[in-house]
């Protein structure tokens, strides 16, 4: 970073000292049209496979309020997300007490939605894509397989870190783009730490600090 910056840097100083220099055949000096500054391309906030919802402060449904989901399916037939930020106080091993491996660690169960709660989904992050997966964004891979639960139960599965989640949430189409429209969600990229690093009870609070920021830095009004 600190060369990208030594680089850019030089650079303007090498655009100055040649338009200082430069002349037309009378001898007056050229000016430097330069831009004066370079706008940041705003963020896209269209809903998409691997970006954020993060609950707005307008929302009371005690199932969303303060939740952060990652879409990882997004498209005309719908939408599908995991609530990132809110473990149960289950422990995996005792939901899945036949899963080999888990009663030696001490993963929480989380609410991935209010839908399909006897099915469990899993959140992987890993350096190459686990078998029975499908990428969600970055590092981030999404499954339903109890195999693969099972491999990553085992030792030696380094490198890997997971999540498990009972149910989901899912919106019919066009169900989602009326929440955005009221207000209801701010779309944000995703970013793993939000998911297998941060305490729970930081990543709602965060991120919606960060969303609010971005509204006023696009001219928005901010959070009601």
């Amino acid at each position: 970073m600190r060369k990208s910056v030594c680089l850019v840097l030089l650079t303007a100083l090498a655009l100055t000292a040649a338009a200082s220099v430069l002349a037309d055949p009378a001898g007056d000096r050229l000016e430097a049209r330069l831009p004066q500054r370079f706008p940041a391309p705003e963020p896209d906030q269209s809903p998409a496979q691997g970006k954020f919802l993060v609950a707005s402060r307008q929302i009371k449904d005690p199932h969303f309020m303060r939740t952060v989901i990652l879409l990882i399916e997004y498209g005309k037939s719908g939408a599908v997300g995991l609530i990132v930020n809110r473990p149960t106080k289950a422990r995996l091993s005792e939901a899945l007490p036949e899963v080999e491996g888990l009663q030696e660690r001490d993963d929480f169960l989380y609410f991935g939605g209010p839908v399909a709660l006897n099915e469990l989904f899993l959140l992987v992050r890993s350096e190459t894509e686990p078998e029975d997966s499908t990428q969600v964004f970055g590092r981030v891979y999404a499954s339903s397989s109890e195999a693969l639960l099972k491999r990553l139960s085992k030792e030696g599965e380094a490198g890997k870190s997971f999540r498990g989640y009972m149910g989901y949430s899912g919106w019919a189409p066009g169900q989602l783009e009326g929440e955005l429209a009221h207000g209801d969600w701010h779309v944000i990229e995703a970013d793993e730490a939000s998911i297998f690093e941060k305490p729970p009870e930081e990543v709602w609070p965060d991120l919606i600090r960060r969303t609010e920021s971005l509204q006023v830095m696009l001219g928005g009004q901010g959070a009601p």
